[in-house]
């Protein structure tokens, strides 16, 4: 047990001072960028009207506030004045710079991007975003669903009847309508890694200063803050540039590829990416080095031969077939353009799956994920594993380390790709990091004439130690820094 400390203090009973830090000097070189955080804010609602689907918790249309609440890089906490519902990009810009002790520094006015829809499908419906920051002087666009498991009061498992699949959307309200908007904010003058920021509709108390407009039926309010691959760093993990290789990506069906290499640059890029895996005694060719798989990709950092300062580049996942370096994610190039060259760095790191026997599910924009042994669940229990990834172990999951290859732990950095299709992988890959990793109770709510009351197990003997497993069905939970952008 210990003291929760004021930003700038730690130790047992918060006296001591934390030295202050920046980015790591050796992220400033000539050519790698230093990526700066982007993050999008969406406040929506399941209504079918912008002007009349918010309300300031006092039942008034559109006239609700909200406030965006941010971490500086050594955690103090900061929130803006309120800012109306539908603002435009000058008031929320207005209220981030009015920040005291100049934590958000003059913003140009490119470094806010808002969109909005009206009444769109929940579930079908695509948002899309031009960015007004131009990157090496086009316009990114970036295009997302937001599939959210409340609008359709449905909670399953993974693939089955109790499934997290989209089953539920054939047993929901497929007239469940969106409206709201989306800002996208550049932190540019603010570099370096910092605690991914939120959104505050509690401005009065407890009273609510935006919710839904509660006219309309079943109406809820979400806000959900996220950033698609553009998170800022204090540290460059992928440090080292491959001198003499430039490359452009090539999407063909469902596969992304890197092309427009000379065998010169092939060669090159090989002893580059050097092993994939913790044993170097395994590699291959004179280039001494692994052609990556599933279970040991090889990950790349890509940057823009012509890249502005704080651009960042992205990230890719990939292995060697033989003939093509393929792309676990189908990464595009930030500006839109297909024929942009990219320079190459790779990193010492090691990316490693953790295990093919789990599968995480979560919702968009989410900071908790939910792993589960789908095949566990399918065959009515052939398998003893449930899931956990933790790398805590007693008695009751000691098991794991059958089926778990690289466990996780609390600071660990990690991320989600789906190895056998590629295409379900997002563009744009996030580094997140382990903020908690735990096993909730299993429970269930059980109506009687006396209402509802939840019950957890194993509770009593009414559950026997054979179905204790069954009972751990997602309640393996891994909450992270940053939310998900898919």
């Amino acid at each position: 047990m210990g003291c929760e400390c004021d930003a700038g203090f730690t130790g047992p009973d918060c006296s001591e001072r934390l030295c202050k830090y920046e980015i790591d000097p050796l992220y400033y070189d000539d050519t790698s960028t230093v990526k700066t955080a982007v993050y999008d804010f969406a406040i929506v609602s399941n209504s079918t009207s912008l002007t009349t689907g918010f309300q300031d918790g006092r039942k008034v249309a559109n006239t609700g506030t909200w406030a965006i609440v941010f971490y500086d890089m050594h955690g103090q906490k900061w929130q803006t004045p309120p800012i109306e519902a539908g603002a435009s990009c000058t008031t929320v810009l207005e209220a981030l710079e009015s920040l005291p002790n100049n934590v958000i520094p003059s913003m140009d006015s490119t470094y806010c991007t808002r969109i909005s829809n009206t009444g769109v499908d929940a579930a079908t419906a695509t948002w899309s975003i031009t960015d007004n920051v131009d990157y090496d002087r086009h316009a990114r666009v970036d295009t997302f669903k937001l599939p959210l498991w409340f609008v359709y009061k449905k909670f399953h498992g993974l693939g089955g009847t109790n499934s997290f699949s989209y089953n539920y959307i054939t047993d929901g309200d497929l007239s469940d309508t969106l409206s709201g908007w989306i800002y996208r904010i550049h932190f540019k003058n603010n570099p370096g890694a910092f605690r991914q920021p939120e959104i505050n509709v509690h401005l009065d108390g407890p009273r609510p200063t935006l919710a839904a407009q509660l006219t309309e039926t079943n109406s809820e309010l979400f806000t959900r803050v996220w950033t698609n691959g553009q998170q800022g760093e204090n540290v460059d993990y992928f440090a080292d540039h491959c001198d003499g290789v430039t490359v452009t990506l090539t999407t063909s069906g469902s596969n992304t590829y890197l092309t427009d290499l000379s065998t010169t640059e092939i060669k090159l890029l090989k002893s580059c990416l050097g092993g994939s895996d913790f044993d170097d005694t395994n590699n291959v060719d004179l280039e001494n080095w692994d052609h990556g798989d599933e279970q040991y990709p090889h990950l790349i950092k890509l940057v823009l031969t012509t890249a502005a300062s704080t651009d960042g580049g992205i990230y890719a996942a990939l292995y060697y077939s033989g003939s093509n370096f393929y792309l676990y994610n189908p990464a595009k190039s930030l500006t839109g353009v297909s024929t942009d060259v990219f320079e190459v760095y790779t990193t010492k790191g090691v990316l490693a799956r953790t295990t093919k026997n789990a599968a995480a599910s979560f919702e968009f924009a989410s900071q908790r994920f939910v792993t589960a042994n789908i095949s566990y669940e399918r065959s009515g229990g052939s398998y003893s594993y449930s899931g956990d990834l933790s790398c805590e172990v007693t008695d009751r999951n000691s098991i794991n380390s059958n089926y778990v290859d690289y466990c996780l732990n609390k600071s660990d950095i990690f991320t989600f790709i789906d190895p056998v299709t590629p295409s379900y992988n997002p563009s744009y890959i996030n580094l997140y990091t382990v903020k908690k990793i735990y096993t909730e109770r299993y429970y269930e709510d059980l109506k009687d004439q006396h209402g509802t009351v939840r019950r957890y197990f194993p509770a009593d003997s009414a559950f026997s130690s054979a179905n204790d497993m069954f009972n751990k069905f997602g309640t393996h939970i891994i909450e992270s820094d940053l939310s998900t952008n898919w």
